[in-house]
């Protein structure tokens, strides 16, 4: 497969110097972990749901946006609209998306789990594998400076797409990375029960006090092997057990990696339309369709987990309400059902009151009462007091936008950060009033479950 040394970085807010330049065309189906198996050493980044027809895989970047602080969705929104303003279009038949996503918390620092990472980063690939339903495009796409001959850069484009086409469908010839899983050599969970159960009642206690209503708090395992991970096979595993969520792979340096299954969209926006998942409150599915069908009322009918999930439909209802003339959620929820939890689960979609594009929508919702808490801001200094670790990119927005501003976010939960033959997991669960810690730490054990099982860790 032909690969690309040449890339782009751009970090500041400031007008693009240069061009977009994009080349595609119609290629056979070939399935995106393949593609991905293929690209091993290379950075890389996959995004597929089978309930949606957009999915995709990619390598190298012909771009990277990167942005710091406070302003970094802003700034992630300048650089993207100029990126997109100035494409040249080869063949007009598909078009890449810049894929990525932002930290937790706006001061995040790169330390140890996060090596690699920033406070926001998308990339634009170099190559991509783009399928739209039963329809698949293989895009080329290259950056060139303002000054550079555009119709000796559209020459080169076409003919190096030549070669990179046969290459990967016809005459592929290279090794594929792909070996078993082995067992892990050391696993450890930093907090112990007894911690974990002190940082709950803390939480709990200001509840009682009236401080706050909600907040979400997580805990880590950390996994050590022998040799790197395989991180497509982890994906391939999600593909099967989880084909209902969103996959993801963020990889911006080849070995180190963000990846995962997340079940909720932050925001999804199409034009005007918008649409978001409301989901909190847990429980584990059934053993047997009877058992399972009445672990679903027990959720339901919980007053707990009904309170729990009502502060975050509410939340939304509020974050979004500047931005829609209408907003519609049902009254009373109803459950998604997972490999092995099922969710109190109520659809939020509206029509929005301007061409707002995704990322002002992910802004505003960002974190909802879901990932953080309720007040946001009471919550989110909570988190930082009682976590004694760094959330970096878990719990925060990742997906794609396009050439018109639309876009898909999920949010980095169910999911797991590699390197090398280190990984990484988060899960946390929502705390009100009458949370009991033993009850807490069953369900992040529960959501631990499909990145440990992910990497061969049978949980």
């Amino acid at each position: 497969m032909q690969r690309v040394q040449s890339e782009l970085m751009v970090t500041q807010p400031e007008r693009l110097d240069g061009h977009l330049v994009v080349y595609s065309q119609p290629c056979p189906a070939l399935p995106l972990v393949d593609f991905l198996r293929r690209a091993h050493g290379e950075r890389r980044i996959h995004w597929e749901n089978e309930r949606e027809s957009l999915a995709f895989a990619g390598y190298g970047a012909a771009v990277d946006l990167i942005a710091e602080g406070s302003g970094r969705f802003k700034e992630i929104e300048v650089l993207a609209s100029q990126l997109f303003e100035a494409v040249i279009s080869v063949d007009d038949s598909a078009m890449p998306v810049l894929f990525g996503g932002f930290a937790f918390r706006e001061d995040f620092k790169a330390q140890v789990v996060w090596q690699g990472m920033s406070a926001a980063h998308f990339v634009l690939p170099r190559v991509m594998l783009r399928r739209d339903g039963d329809e698949s495009h293989l895009i080329l796409s290259e950056y060139v400076p303002t000054d550079a001959d555009v119709e000796q850069a559209q020459a080169n484009i076409k003919s190096r797409f030549e070669t990179l086409f046969d290459d990967l469908f016809w005459n592929f010839s290279g090794e594929v990375w792909n070996p078993e899983w082995e067992e892990a050599s050391d696993i450890e969970y930093p907090m112990s029960f007894e911690a974990y159960s002190e940082m709950i009642t803390s939480a709990t206690d200001r509840m009682k006090a009236e401080e706050l209503e909600k907040v979400v708090l997580s805990r880590m395992c950390q996994i050590r092997f022998s040799n790197d991970v395989n991180i497509v096979r982890a994906l391939e595993y999600l593909h099967e057990a989880y084909p209902g969520c969103h996959r993801f792979l963020f990889e911006p340096q080849p070995h180190n990696a963000f990846y995962g299954a997340t079940p909720e969209t932050l925001v999804k926006v199409t034009g005007r339309d918008v649409y978001a998942d409301a989901l909190a409150g847990t429980v584990k599915r059934g053993s047997t369709p009877e058992e399972d069908e009445a672990m679903g009322q027990q959720i339901l009918n919980d007053p707990k987990e009904r309170f729990e999930h009502d502060v975050v439909v509410q939340g939304m209802r509020q974050q979004l309400a500047n931005y829609v003339d209408e907003l519609h959620a049902d009254d009373a929820p109803g459950l998604l059902k997972l490999g092995n939890v099922q969710h109190l689960h109520t659809p939020v979609s509206g029509t929005l009151n301007a061409d707002y594009g995704v990322l002002p929508l992910v802004e505003a919702l960002h974190p909802t009462p879901a990932l953080g808490g309720q007040p946001r801001d009471i919550a989110d200094g909570l988190i930082t007091e009682l976590e004694p670790i760094t959330r970096g990119w878990y719990a925060a927005p990742i997906g794609w936008i396009d050439h018109e501003m639309n876009g898909h976010f999920g949010v980095g939960i169910r999911a797991a950060v590699s390197r090398k033959g280190t990984v990484w997991c988060y899960a946390g669960g929502g705390i009100v009033a009458d949370s009991e810690p033993e009850r807490e730490w069953r369900e992040t054990e529960l959501k631990f479950r499909p990145m440990l099982n992910a990497v061969g860790v049978r949980a």
